[in-house]
């Protein structure tokens, strides 16, 4: 297993690298890289400004696992800087958001909220899963924290961890987080932003995050994990793009169709100013409804899923061909029902497509048969 070891600090150094980082931390899966970020960062009575369009299962963890933990959790359901102004306090310890949309696909005002959260004293975090770092970095667009899953990343369950990478740019002395000026009582009352050398203290929310929480919980990835994501990282880069670009053309041919009401993939359907910052390619998700009343348009939903050849009809399937899903439809696991998600930010009778590697002429062919049916 110790040869396994150098695979650690080599795959730390190259998200650092991507990223834009000055250091990464690697951890079991991409939720609990999140939520150990927001443990190093903020504890009960705290509060915290969190994006609701997250994934269904991200949600869950802020709504109810950090909400039970007493850490009061504020969430805002929009993507403009200004509407996070409000609901920042005294107590507020950090904001973060899906900067991809978890659940419907839209563009964040990133570098505004950065700015919101910088002039309060407190940090950006950022889950950026399905982003592709070679189009955009967080970082570059004043983000603190950037957390990767790499289940999502690289597109199969078979990488499984997480990254949490700190940009050293954020200036932890003059914060407001109790957690890293204060005297820790993990580590000898040790005051993380004033207490290490200056190289160190600005890497505070790193090393409280190493020493305390992952030391606690025990959750950092392992080696052979390490090994495998170390592998394939440098692939990313391509199956990524490609993913993208699947996206990207299946929501030009979507909004071509005067059968679709409308398409969430900002880089195409959204000609705003913060869309272009994201680059021509977004992510390899995508959403879109039918046209019709609500009770119409769900039944074309299932018309249509029912007519794929090709493309997975699954909210589970993560691997090399595309996989889409209804919304509205239960997710089952054994004898447990999972309801649609309940959050304001879930558009009904939506459709999601998670875009796999292979060529798009077989999605194309695939849903152009499909829609012929609906």
């Amino acid at each position: 297993m110790k040869k396994l070891e150098p695979f650690i600090l080599d795959l730390e150094n190259k998200i650092s690298e991507f990223e834009n980082g000055k250091t990464t931390t690697l951890l079991s899966s991409g939720k609990a890289a999140i939520l150990q970020s927001i443990l190093t960062l903020a504890r009960a009575g705290d509060e915290i400004i969190v994006c609701e369009n997250l994934r269904p299962e991200v949600h869950d963890l802020f709504n109810v696992l950090i909400h039970d933990m007493g850490i009061i959790v504020n969430f805002i359901n929009s993507t403009k800087a200004n509407d996070y102004v409000a609901a920042i306090s005294p107590r507020t310890r950090c904001i973060f958001i899906d900067i991809e949309g978890g659940y419907i696909p839209e563009a964040f005002e990133v570098e505004r909220i950065a700015y919101v959260a910088h002039k309060n004293k407190i940090p950006l975090l950022v889950d950026a899963s399905a982003i592709s770092p070679f189009s955009l970095k967080p970082i570059d667009l004043g983000v603190d924290i950037v957390i990767r899953d790499f289940t999502i990343l690289c597109g199969s369950e078979m990488y499984k961890g997480g990254s949490v990478t700190e940009a050293g740019n954020f200036e932890w002395r003059v914060c407001n987080i109790p957690l890293i000026k204060a005297g820790d009582p993990c580590c000898g009352n040790i005051r993380w932003a004033f207490d290490l050398q200056k190289q160190d203290s600005a890497l505070a929310f790193t090393m409280r995050l190493n020493h305390v929480v992952s030391r606690i919980l025990d959750t950092r990835m392992n080696y052979a994990s390490a090994f495998i994501i170390s592998k394939a990282v440098d692939f990313i880069s391509l199956n990524l793009e490609q993913r993208c670009k699947n996206a990207s053309d299946l929501a030009k041919l979507l909004l071509k169709s005067d059968k679709i009401a409308w398409v969430a993939y900002p880089t195409v359907s959204d000609t705003s100013a913060t869309a272009k910052v994201y680059g021509k390619k977004f992510g390899p998700t995508l959403a879109f409804a039918f046209k019709g009343t609500k009770e119409e348009s769900r039944q074309k939903a299932k018309i249509f899923l029912e007519n794929l050849k090709t493309i997975v009809v699954s909210a589970d399937s993560v691997a090399k061909r595309s996989a889409i899903f209804f919304s509205e439809d239960e997710k089952k696991d054994g004898l447990i029902t999972y309801s649609r998600p309940p959050f304001s930010c879930r558009k009904e009778n939506s459709i999601h497509f998670v875009s796999g590697i292979e060529d798009f002429k077989t999605i194309r062919t695939d849903v152009v048969q499909a829609l012929k049916k609906v």
